[in-house]
């Protein structure tokens, strides 16, 4: 018996210290969750904060997809609307191609110009990353061009181009790091923590601490978890910051319990052989019952010592049943719940209890139990079962981490996404009048979930929007509404596109998709929805729109493919051609060539734009009608940003009216033949060309003879008609390469380029011979004299001089020749 009452006080000391420890895993467990509620609201705080700073790097990419030529000046207007609220942005970038061309704000900025993400090889792989998978990424923190530590977001720009689409460049942002910690900082400090935080979009939980002191890593009690926001993870560490619990309340009370249970439980310690031997009875009767069972069958004392145990132990323990008698089975299983429930005698219900098998592979067990007690009431011990539920732990562990990625993604998508139940159940099958449940379903359909995103869009506060019907921010309350809730019920999915109020007033352009909820009878209960804001780009389009309208309008393009086929033509080149767009398109371009256009253009445009340069010129056109029309024209190869040649681009100006004056201006209005003025600068050209290149050239002066006779026998009309084809006989019989021109009166003056002496002679004979052969209708013959000079030196009127003096030899020796001019003999 007193070996039975130093057990007693044994015991007694265990239980104290028992119930000690529990009262400590207890106060533990409440600073361990008030900590986890914390932890909680810390990392929402800050994935919402990063969230908000990222949407303008997504607002910014979509405006420049619509906008793909954009100028700095819009670029900064746009993104300073946008930025106006966020004092931890420090700027927005545009690289189109990977160099950095835009940038708002420019000052403190200035050196990012100009810079390609090829030369900053700590940055590219998240900007490929960005790329590659068409979606934001967000790197960081860290070094910046311009000094300090950032938390980077990107977002990449695809815009549409012939035949599909193609990566125009990436939209970054730059999140000041400093300013980032100074907006956390009070939430820490409100709730006095000790916070730490590392990782990277590249590390993850593996990545280094650059918030707080790594050591929270270490600590085993720390609270964890992880900040998940697009590609970059980190993990968030926090403890309390006036350290952890290290005595629980009622310390001494606990004591004090303990004395006085010692004293009873010594009244009634003799009981424990009769005890052991009700066990023992019942131990023969149980053994039968479970030896085939599947699951653990067993029994423990009072003290929690296996008193019975049949079932899967080799499985599960690695050991066999008989060898496990007498040990302690809640020991074995670590499960302190349990160890507690025996001393308060409570049956055990569905209690979880994690154990590892022989291999170190966890399992758990669900674990019933109920107490036993003798013919008297006195507890005994406890008989049980445990049932293996691994598979189902696994489940549901499974099916709450993807609730949780579920959730995250809901409330961080830069999309509105909302769910929207019916007050009731709507049944929608041929027995339903569906014009009165469309009717209902406008208006009894509900928020009841909703992200930040969508508030944004509708500018709502959470309260305001939930229970809210979706008839308080339809734009248009007609037919159409209800044409779309018709194919959402018929289709069970539907795509809109269509208006919205918000709650200011203002309309917004929503694009989206919805899909029906059903209950498990097939009716509808509500639908889940995405929308996506998509004024900006609506409204950039439909100005697109309007320029590309006033440009086809007003300006003369056309875009032909590699071959000169054409295909685009704006009205104002149908307009001044006399084509139809029709009557264009497909058609090669040379259906507006003149033939008086010289092959030589257009083998230096060929030439100019096999070089991948724009080719400037004047081209004579020819109409519909076949009357010509000059056009000033800048004409570009075109190509896709991989390098892909398709075809050319040609922009005009309609020069037709200056032309015109042009050539009034240098003409004989008698002979149509250049003028002096154009002589004059035929003249000043191969001046110039003599001094530069040493080329000379051969003058040609004649004279129709004893013209003054002409003009007194048979009067000046018959004179002019004398000279008209004169004239035609000059402009037929030069070359292509000389200038003809009236120099005076009768007097007309031949320039001949890269023409030696003897060759100007040439041609002087050849024209003095054929208007010698002229059939003038008069009673005489028409005849002319010439006069050749050869240019010696840069002094044009030394040459006109020499041609002169020869001209007029020629008159003196009987006219009607030609008279080269020698000076050397």
């Amino acid at each position: 018996m007193a070996a039975i009452f130093v057990v007693i006080a044994l015991a007694t000391t265990g239980v104290d210290f028992l119930v000690q420890r529990v009262l400590m895993q207890t106060a533990r467990v409440e600073q361990t969750r008030q900590l986890q509620t914390q932890s909680g609201a810390l990392r929402a705080y800050i994935e919402e904060l990063i969230v908000s700073h990222m949407r303008v790097v997504d607002a910014v990419a979509a405006y420049v997809t619509l906008n793909p030529d954009i100028t700095q000046e819009r670029f900064a207007e746009f993104a300073a609307l946008l930025t106006e609220d966020m004092p931890a942005l420090r700027n927005v970038v545009a690289a189109p191609d990977l160099t950095i061309r835009y940038v708002y704000p420019v000052s403190g900025n200035e050196q990012l110009l100009g810079l390609s993400y090829y030369d900053l090889p700590e940055q590219l792989p998240q900007v490929l990353a960005a790329r590659d998978t068409r979606s934001i990424t967000v790197d960081g923190p860290i070094e910046v061009v311009q000094g300090g530590q950032g938390i980077l977001g990107r977002a990449p720009v695809f815009v549409d181009v012939p035949g599909g689409e193609e990566f125009w460049g990436v939209i970054s942002s730059w999140v000041d790091y400093d300013r980032f910690i100074d907006m956390v900082q009070p939430i820490i400090d409100d709730y006095h923590l000790e916070v730490a935080i590392r990782g990277s979009a590249a590390t993850g939980n593996a990545g280094v601490v650059f918030f707080g002191e790594p050591a929270l890593f270490q600590d085993e009690n720390s609270v964890t978890s992880p900040i998940r926001i697009s590609n970059v993870e980190w993990h968030l560490a926090i403890a309390p910051r006036s350290g952890w619990v290290e005595r629980p309340a009622h310390y001494w009370t606990v004591h004090g319990m303990a004395l006085i249970v010692a004293v009873v439980v010594a009244g009634i310690g003799y009981v424990k052989v009769m005890q052991d031997g009700a066990i023992r009875l019942r131990e023969d009767r149980l053994q039968t019952v479970t030896q085939s069972a599947s699951d653990l069958v067993w029994e423990v004392d009072r003290h929690g010592r296996l008193t019975f145990l049949s079932g899967r132990t080799e499985a599960l323990f690695g050991r066999a049943a008989q060898e496990m008698l007498g040990t302690v089975l809640f020991g074995i299983t670590g499960d302190e719940m349990l160890t507690r429930t025996i001393s308060h005698v409570d049956p055990i219900i569905d209690a979880e209890v994690w154990i590892s098998d022989p291999g170190g592979v966890p399992r758990c067990l669900q674990r019933n139990g109920v107490a036993l007690y003798d013919d008297r009431g006195r507890f005994l011990g406890y008989r049980g079962v445990d049932k293996e539920i691994t598979l189902r732990k696994r489940l549901q562990e499974q099916v709450a981490e993807n609730a949780e990625l579920l959730e995250l993604l809901f409330r961080q998508s830069l999309d509105a996404f909302f769910f929207m139940m019916l007050d009731e159940p709507i049944q929608w099958d041929e027995s339903a009048d569906k014009d009165a449940v469309i009717e209902y379903a406008v208006h009894h359909q509900r928020f009841t979930k909703v992200n930040y995103a969508l508030l944004d869009q509708l500018q709502l506060v959470e309260a305001e929007a939930i229970g809210t019907a979706a008839a308080e921010f339809y734009s248009d309350q007609g037919t159409p509404v209800r044409m779309v809730w018709r194919q959402l019920f018929d289709q069970g999915t539907v795509h809109i596109d269509m208006d919205f109020h918000r709650a200011d007033g203002s309309v917004i352009t929503i694009e989206g998709d919805y899909v029906v909820i059903y209950d498990p009878s097939g009716r509808i209960t509500g639908h889940f929805g995405v929308h996506r804001d998509v004024t900006a780009q609506r409204d950039a389009a439909a100005e697109l729109e309007r320029y590309i309208d006033i440009v086809d309008t007003h300006v003369i393009i056309s875009q032909t493919d590699p071959e000169g086929g054409i295909t685009y033509a704006s009205d104002a080149l149908a307009r001044i051609s006399g084509y139809t767009k029709a009557e264009l398109l497909n058609q090669n371009h040379s259906i507006l060539r003149h033939p008086d256009t010289p092959d030589e253009t257009f083998q230096d445009l060929w030439d100019t734009l096999g070089k991948g340069r724009t080719w400037h010129g004047e081209i004579k056109n020819l109409r519909k009608d076949g009357t010509p029309f000059w056009v000033d024209v800048d004409i570009s190869a075109l190509a896709d940003r991989r390098g892909t040649h398709y075809g050319y681009m040609a922009v005009n100006q309609d020069i037709t009216d200056r032309k015109e004056l042009e050539v009034l201006s240098i003409t004989d209005p008698l002979t149509g033949l250049f003028n002096r003025q154009k002589l004059d600068a035929v003249l000043e050209e191969e001046r110039i060309r003599f001094e530069r290149y040493g080329e000379a050239c051969s003058l040609v002066v004649m004279d129709v003879d004893r013209f003054k006779e002409v003009n007194d026998i048979f009067g000046h009309q018959e004179g002019d008609r004398i000279l008209n084809e004169v004239a035609e006989i000059l402009r037929d019989q030069v070359r292509s390469s000389d200038t003809v021109g009236r120099w005076g009166g009768e007097e007309f003056l031949i320039v001949c380029p890269h023409t030696s002496l003897e060759g100007g002679a040439t041609v002087a004979e050849h024209l003095r011979s054929h208007i010698e052969a002229m059939d003038t209708a008069l009673s005489r013959p028409v005849t002319a004299s010439f006069g050749v000079a050869h240019m010696r030196s840069p002094d044009v009127e030394d040459v006109v001089r020499e041609a002169d003096a020869a001209l007029y030899r020629a008159k003196d020796e009987g006219r009607n020749r030609v008279i080269v001019s020698r000076p050397e003999t």
